[in-house]
């Protein structure tokens, strides 16, 4: 009997959990149907999870700068820029720090490092 009921809540909480996959994932499936769908079915009054005729124009219109009137490749530009500079950035002050750390000798330093590894592996564990 108390197997039985393992087994039940086991596949009930297997249901659910694929309801909730389900749930999460159809906004994602719906965007990627929507990207190659021509304006006429985007528009459409009764709309339809796969498009009837798939098109790559979208892709190109955003590319070219359609759109928006900006081509894709100067916001490509300006990320990488905006990256390239934080990381530049973060490993600067990150070299600095650890030459301080490694160099000098201070009270509670030895805290202070074990501090520094907790927050780094916690950090670590949270990624996204």
């Amino acid at each position: 009997m108390r197997l039985r009921s393992r087994a039940a809540r086991r596949a009930g909480l297997n249901v659910l959990g694929v309801l909730v996959a389900l749930v999460t994932l159809f906004p994602i499936l719906w965007m990627v149907s929507t990207a190659f769908k021509p304006a006429r079915e985007i528009y459409s009054l009764t709309p339809h999870l796969l498009p009837a005729h798939p098109t790559l124009g979208n892709f190109r219109s955003v590319i070219d700068g359609k759109v928006i009137g900006l081509p894709y490749w100067n916001f490509l530009k300006n990320s990488l820029f905006v990256t390239l500079s934080s990381v530049i950035a973060s490993m600067l002050i990150s070299l600095l720090a650890a030459i301080a750390v490694a160099r000098f000798r201070f009270r509670l330093r030895t805290s202070y490092l074990i501090m520094l590894l907790i927050v780094a592996d916690a950090a670590a564990s949270r990624r996204w």
